[in-house]
């Protein structure tokens, strides 16, 4: 509700910022993973309701028998999610792509957390997505999505722990 009309205002000014001015500077390149969550996040919600349609409504619904309603708002749930996972991917890719162009201009920093926890959120709406389309495909890319979730992670922890025990991380 409120949330997601919020995100829709960050977006837009996360858009106006990149057309009108330089991106972010590559230390500060992976917070613009933030952008991912809040839709990736949605999209998890939007597939659990859609799928758990059938258990909570009234008999009739608007009308029609619950079974009928509950396949609509499922298949709906479906077509929304689908947009909005694309969208979410969508962020994650370009952040991706600018993170690349500065990679070597990146030192350990706190900022590094946005690898992994918008991009959980990712992980979890495409799991949803495994489940809504029955795709051993997009299951299977789940896993390879956990996996590289798991192994950033690790790196992330490594990292910023070998940088504070330098004392590198300001």
């Amino acid at each position: 509700g409120l949330g997601w009309m919020v995100t829709i205002l960050m977006y837009g000014m996360w858009a106006i910022r990149l057309l009108t001015a330089e991106v972010p500077a590559p230390p500060m390149r992976p917070s613009m993973y933030v952008a991912v969550g809040p839709t990736a996040y949605t999209v998890t919600a939007i597939l659990a309701l859609g799928s758990s349609a059938s258990k909570g409504l009234p008999d009739p619904f608007l009308g029609e028998p619950p079974q009928s309603a509950a396949r609509t708002i499922h298949i709906v749930a479906i077509m929304a999610g689908t947009f909005l996972w694309l969208f979410a991917f969508w962020f994650f890719a370009l952040t991706s792509v600018l993170v690349a162009l500065g990679s070597k201009k990146l030192a350990p920093n706190y900022t590094w957390w946005s690898f992994i926890f918008p991009n959980a959120g990712l992980t979890l709406a495409t799991i949803q997505m495994g489940k809504a389309y029955d795709s051993p495909t997009i299951n299977y890319l789940c896993s390879v999505m956990t996996a590289a979730l798991f192994a950033g992670w690790l790196f992330v922890s490594v990292s910023l722990l070998n940088a504070a025990r330098k004392g590198q991380l300001g």
